[in-house]
C-alpha cells in the first residue's frame, strides 16, 4: 500500500450528506461518514492532544441493486419544481464509478499503468459520443 504523507487510512466527511453513491476509489482504505459525524470527529480532534480513531464495526452488504439507475446529479426529465424549465436528456449513459484511465500517482513507476473509479459528465463523454456516432452511420 502506498503511504500518502504516512497515513495509513482516510475518513471521508460528507459536507453536504448526499452521498449515497459507491465510495469512489482512493490509494488508501477509506470510509464515508455524515457531515453531522464530521463535525463531532473534528470537534474531538480539536479537543485531544492526540486524537485515536478506530474501526469498531463493519458490514457487508448483499443483495443490494446498484444499477441501472440514474445518478443524483443527472438530468432526469422535465422539472416539477420549476415547470417553465423543460429540459430532458435524449440519451443517458453510465455516470457514477466507471472505470476509466488516470494517469500514474507520483508514487507509482513510470510504466505503470493506473485505472480509477471515476464518475461525472466528462468520464461519461466517451460513452455518448460512441452513441451518437452509431446514430450518425
Amino acid at each position: 500500500m502506498d503511504k500518502i504523507n504516512d497515513a495509513v487510512g482516510m475518513i471521508l466527511i460528507d459536507q453536504f450528506d448526499n452521498f449515497n453513491e459507491q465510495l469512489p476509489s482512493f490509494d488508501l482504505p477509506t470510509s464515508a461518514i455524515s457531515s453531522v459525524e464530521g463535525r463531532k470527529l473534528s470537534d474531538y480532534m480539536a479537543t485531544r492532544r492526540c486524537p485515536i480513531a478506530s474501526v469498531l464495526e463493519t458490514r457487508e452488504v448483499i443483495g443490494v441493486e446498484l444499477a441501472p439507475k440514474m445518478a443524483l446529479f443527472s438530468s432526469r426529465g422535465p422539472n416539477s419544481v420549476t415547470l417553465d424549465i423543460n429540459i430532458k436528456p435524449d440519451i443517458t449513459a453510465p455516470g457514477v464509478n466507471i472505470l476509466a484511465a488516470a494517469p500514474p500517482s507520483k508514487n507509482q513507476a513510470d510504466n505503470a499503468i493506473s485505472y480509477n473509479m471515476r464518475s461525472g459528465t466528462s468520464t461519461v463523454c466517451s460513452h455518448v459520443a460512441g452513441v451518437a456516432a452509431v446514430l450518425k452511420a
